[in-house]
């Protein structure tokens, strides 16, 4: 994820107060110095959020969910899923799990993932954000196939 000095523009209609969530950093260690950093939840939304705004352009955003996801600490699955439906990024946060479930192999609790799989509209997006990845890809390659890398035999 690229770095931003905010975490969502003014104008991309999502209710997260910047005054809150600076307000809710945890200090961690890094390289020997403190650093402020994010809840791991906070930015789990964060990143649904970003990826969404951005149509899921990148495969890099849905890796970065994926390995927050498997990052090893565990997450308040519950507050965060209140959290998305309280400012109306339900269907953000769902489909970022949907991606990094599907296409990484993340695991999600048993209750996310079918709550994920629940919502019809966030399976048709996945399809097509999946579609759409993979397609530019497919196209790519067939292209190559027209143009050899190396000249003919004589």
């Amino acid at each position: 994820m690229e770095l931003h000095w905010g975490v969502i523009e003014r104008h991309f209609s999502f209710p997260l107060d910047p005054k809150w969530l600076w307000g809710r950093l945890e200090r961690v260690s890094l390289g020997g110095a403190a650093v402020l950093t994010l809840w791991p939840e906070d930015l789990l939304l964060i990143l649904c959020i970003h990826g969404s705004k951005h149509l899921w352009e990148r495969l890099s955003g849905i890796c970065d969910v994926a390995e927050l996801i498997r990052g090893g600490r565990e997450m308040d699955w519950e507050r965060i899923t209140e959290q998305a439906a309280a400012l109306g990024g339900e269907r953000m946060f769902f489909l970022g799990h949907y991606l990094a479930s599907d296409l990484l192999g993340a695991a999600l609790p048993e209750e996310v993932l079918q709550k994920a799989k629940a919502d019809l509209m966030a399976k048709i997006l996945a399809r097509e954000v999946h579609e759409r990845l993979f397609w530019e890809v497919k196209d790519h390659l067939r292209s190559l196939k027209n143009f050899p890398l190396a000249p003919p035999a004589s």
